[in-house]
């Protein structure tokens, strides 16, 4: 048998209601089969978690510790479970970015910005330099990607025309 989720549950009802009856009908289970779950849980950790008692259970110096550890297992539980949740649907991480300077002050300086305020757990990094420097940094790995003219050199890189600009005299 294993230490599981569903008796530390158990333990933790038993400790705060200080009554099988009333833990077991906390927990929607029958008396004996909480009780048994309890002896269980005493043999596997090979040490006695309370006293019994006409008044109740009394938790043992043993059942004080284990309760203090079995709160905090069960707060990492909730918190590894709500992570997973939002992992799925929440966007978060960093993001470097490399522009050229008339692009940082022109079109995508709103469009950075709605990102920003629809994903506040993303830090962006933005960093201006010609289109050049930037293809270098990408290659390196210090940027993500760049927003830039297309590059003399690095043809291995990936490029994707975003949008092409008039120039005027």
């Amino acid at each position: 048998m294993s230490l599981d989720v569903r008796k530390i549950r158990y333990f933790i009802a038993l400790f705060e209601e200080g009554s099988v009856n009333r833990a077991a009908e906390r927990e929607n289970i029958v008396q004996p089969a909480l009780s048994t779950q309890l002896k269980q849980l005493e043999q596997e950790l090979s040490i006695q978690l309370f006293e019994r008692s006409a008044q109740g259970l009394q938790p043992t110096r043993a059942g004080q510790h284990f309760y203090r550890l079995c709160l905090g297992l069960m707060r990492d539980l909730r918190a590894a479970r709500q992570e997973m949740l939002d992992f799925g649907t929440t966007v978060r991480g960093a993001i470097h970015v490399g522009m050229m300077t008339s692009i940082c002050h022109g079109c995508f300086g709103e469009t950075l910005m709605r990102y920003c305020e629809a994903h506040p757990d993303v830090h962006v990094t933005i960093v201006e330099g010609t289109s050049g420097i930037l293809a270098d940094r990408v290659v390196l790995g210090t940027l993500d990607f760049a927003v830039c003219n297309r590059p003399a050199s690095h043809t291995g890189l990936k490029l994707r025309r975003v949008f092409s600009d008039k120039f005027f005299l």
